[in-house]
């Protein structure tokens, strides 16, 4: 109890300052889950239209794909900004480093080994390599830029495609850019 002799803490105060948090962050989390929701839609609306464009090619089809698509670029570019803006910022207060390495290592888990050469080289693209522990950085640094540079010649036409700070929704690279949403 605060004020008596007592060596033990007194952890009350965590508990108003949890039950503060959990007040403010759980709109948040609402509002993203929701959008991880309508991604999911998406991605599945996505996989369905490619099936169907697959089987014939119809111009109809194939701009029901395009604007599907592009749909789904604008929701992942609004979530990664609120991502980065209101979830990011609680991560790197309250989750410790070894919380998050486990986390980011079962999600890169999920990757089929054949294309980790192409995701690294994407995010080295962009970043570096930095961000990788450095045994795997090294195994990495010669393999990953290349595969990287051979998919986006596939995807743009180009191996060194424009950066992501060149890129924005209504550009070619991401969509929107007819007006449709």
């Amino acid at each position: 109890m605060p004020g008596s002799a007592s060596p033990y803490a007194d952890t009350r105060d965590m508990y108003a300052v949890h039950t503060a948090f959990r007040r403010e962050v759980d709109p948040v989390i609402t509002l993203l889950e929701g959008q991880h929701d309508r991604l999911d839609f998406l991605l599945k609306s996505v996989a369905t239209c490619v099936e169907t464009w697959a089987d014939g090619a119809d111009d109809a089809e194939g701009e029901l794909l395009a604007a599907t698509l592009q749909r789904m670029a604008a929701g992942i570019y609004e979530h990664m900004g609120l991502e980065e803006k209101l979830i990011l910022p609680l991560v790197e207060r309250h989750h410790f480093a070894t919380e998050w390495a486990a986390m980011s290592g079962s999600a890169q888990d999920e990757f089929p080994p054949e294309s980790v050469p192409v995701i690294v080289g994407m995010v080295a693209y962009e970043s570096g390599l930095d961000f990788m522990p450095a045994e795997a950085r090294e195994a990495l640094a010669g393999i990953a830029p290349k595969a990287y540079a051979a998919y986006s010649e596939g995807v743009h036409g180009t191996g060194t495609p424009p950066r992501s700070t060149e890129v924005g929704l209504g550009t070619p690279y991401v969509g929107l850019v007819d007006g449709h949403d």
